[in-house]
């Protein structure tokens, strides 16, 4: 094992956040898992992965798990320069909002689901180069055939983090 500061070169590919979650609607049987990973620019090749389950003190769902994911990840990386240079992407697009509006100095709306997550994020002062969204659950084969570089690699890239994910739910 290697501490992330170590593996994070942000020149060899972003990263890719993502959350999941079993069971979400049985109080009892929830559990949700979290992962982290870099992916090859050229290659679309997985570089590395963290992945593990969502502290059992937040609540059990999809949406914690996303969050998790992303400050958990920053909270990891030092020195800050590797992750102020990183680009990141997320399927879920209230949490590259709430990312983007408190990372930048921003202010989220106190209405806003999670608000106080971000902004105790942004006073950490965890942040990435750049937050994206993609999107969630599309298949390799669908854009091989295009040829698109970028979305080559987003597909990989967000599969390997869904993939991790679930293992996270299973620890």
């Amino acid at each position: 094992e290697r501490a992330l500061s170590d593996l994070l070169v942000p020149e060899n590919g972003p990263l890719f956040f993502d959350g999941s979650c079993e069971h979400p609607t049985s109080p009892t049987l929830a559990r949700a898992g979290f992962s982290m990973v870099q992916v090859d620019v050229e290659t679309y090749k997985l570089l590395w992965s963290c992945y593990g389950a969502v502290s059992r003190d937040l609540r059990q769902t999809a949406q914690v798990a996303e969050r998790f994911a992303v400050s958990w990840g920053m909270g990891q990386i030092e020195p800050r320069p590797a992750a102020d240079r990183a680009l990141g992407y997320s399927d879920c697009q209230t949490v590259v909002n709430g990312w983007c509006a408190t990372s930048g100095g921003g202010r989220i709306a106190p209405r806003y689901k999670h608000a106080g997550f971000f902004k105790l994020c942004a006073k950490m002062g965890w942040k990435l180069g750049a937050l994206k969204k993609t999107e969630a659950d599309r298949k390799f084969a669908d854009v091989d055939s295009l040829g698109d570089r970028q979305q080559i690699l987003e597909v990989r890239g967000n599969a390997f983090a869904d993939t991790f994910a679930a293992r996270g739910v299973v620890l």
